[in-house]
């Protein structure tokens, strides 16, 4: 007695660090049955998902180093010794395995063999297994010692069970706390935005609506005296479009899912230079240095939306002060990195839309009276490219804009 009472005492103590359930398995195994004259020892516990019991800690020829186990096995409930042992929750001695058709041979052939459920609540979720090479072995006291580890064994399982359950359960929520706040945070955002259009819609388009009004009730009053004024409507009516062009396309952007397809960069450039240049008369003196043969796989819909932004930027803003503008195109490969960059010879951009956190209804350049919802629209689709685009004003005058793409 005084020697259980010993083993107790030095497994219970060894128990006070262990962190896992492997850990309290092992401190059985290696501690207490190595010193208590067991030839074999395995430790198997339950696995829900896979609905077997697993061999998760030895002694003897099953543990040859460390914390290895020999070739380990799994044993269905009901099945063998440990399985039946597990279902019945019942500890059991076989003091001859040879005369026991339910013995199933592991690492080697023993005559003898204990079993003991490890329990809790009344429900076995695991099995404490020794095997001996000498026929009756195991005594009742062997079953009285097996029988109170598997109980201490049990209880710090259980607690360290409950201690996962509460960390998994804190992980997520806290996870979900984080999405919640992303969530959010997006809809903050998309209100911000809303607001903005609003506002949008309420200010930036009536400057050129009434106009159009005026000049329509002019051109209707006295049309011969006013026919020179059609350029005019016509005028306000694109600007009215290209307003609307841009909120449309910010908001596509924003839902769109990113497609990724082979593209070139140069004869996307051109192709919209063209169309631009097709649509106002010739106002371009433009250069494209892209290399024709350069090929990325990207989003091309996003490419072609932020290139075309820039280019009609660059001829709308520049045409306050300027009759022909200068646009260069050109790239550098840098990183596993492409970079586009596009330079015009405009007035410039304000130092608010400089910042990467401008609001979306900023003025986009220095002179002009336009919506900075191109500008955010483009910051948008570059990211969902896996990219950055950023704006610098040029030393004499203009702007320089650096899309930066990764190469796959």
């Amino acid at each position: 007695m005084k020697r259980l009472m010993h083993i107790i005492e030095s497994f219970t103590t060894s128990l006070t660090n262990t962190m896992s359930q492997e850990e309290v398995c092992w401190e059985l195994t290696k501690k207490v049955i190595a010193h208590i004259g067991f030839e074999d020892c395995v430790v198997y516990l339950y696995n829900d998902k896979k609905e077997v019991l697993v061999q998760v800690a030895a002694h003897g020829p099953k543990n040859p180093i460390d914390l290895d186990i020999f070739e380990p096995i799994t044993i269905q409930p009901g099945k063998g010794i440990v399985g039946s042992t597990f279902v019945s929750g019942e500890p059991q001695i076989i003091a001859d395995t040879r005369l026991d058709s339910r013995y199933i041979l592991d690492d080697q052939m023993r005559l003898s063999e204990i079993a003991v459920p490890i329990m809790s609540e009344g429900k076995a979720i695991g099995v404490i297994d020794s095997e001996h090479s000498q026929v009756g072995f195991y005594t009742e006291e062997h079953l009285v010692t097996l029988s109170t580890l598997a109980a201490i064994a049990s209880t710090k399982i259980v607690q360290i069970r409950a201690l996962e359950d509460i960390a998994k359960y804190n992980r997520s929520l806290q996870k979900r706390t984080e999405e919640l706040q992303i969530k959010n945070d997006e809809l903050e955002l998309l209100n911000s935005q809303l607001d903005e259009i609003i506002y949008s819609i309420t200010h930036d388009f009536r400057s050129p609506v009434l106009a159009a009004i005026g000049l329509a009730d002019m051109i209707h009053a006295n049309p011969e005296k006013h026919l020179d004024s059609f350029p005019m409507l016509s005028a306000s009516m694109h600007k009215l479009d290209g307003i609307l062009q841009s909120i449309h396309l910010y908001y596509q952007n924003k839902r769109k899912e990113t497609e990724k397809s082979l593209f070139r960069p140069w004869e996307l450039a051109q192709n919209i230079y063209e169309t631009i240049n097709h649509v106002n008369k010739g106002y371009f003196q433009f250069t494209n240095s892209i290399d024709p043969n350069l090929a990325i796989e990207s989003d091309k819909f996003r490419y072609r939306l932020i290139m075309r932004q820039l280019l009609q930027n660059a001829f709308h803003y520049g045409m306050l002060d300027r009759q022909v503008n200068i646009i260069r195109v050109s790239h550098e490969l840098q990183n596993r990195e492409v970079i586009i960059c596009v330079e015009d010879n405009g007035p410039g951009l304000s130092h608010d839309l400089l910042k990467e956190d401008q609001s979306m209804l900023k003025r986009g350049s220095v002179n002009s009276t336009g919506l900075g919802i191109g500008m955010a629209m483009m910051r948008e689709a570059a990211r969902k490219m896996g990219g950055s685009i950023h704006f610098e004003n040029a030393r004499n005058k203009g702007t320089i804009a650096f899309l930066r793409l990764p190469l796959e």
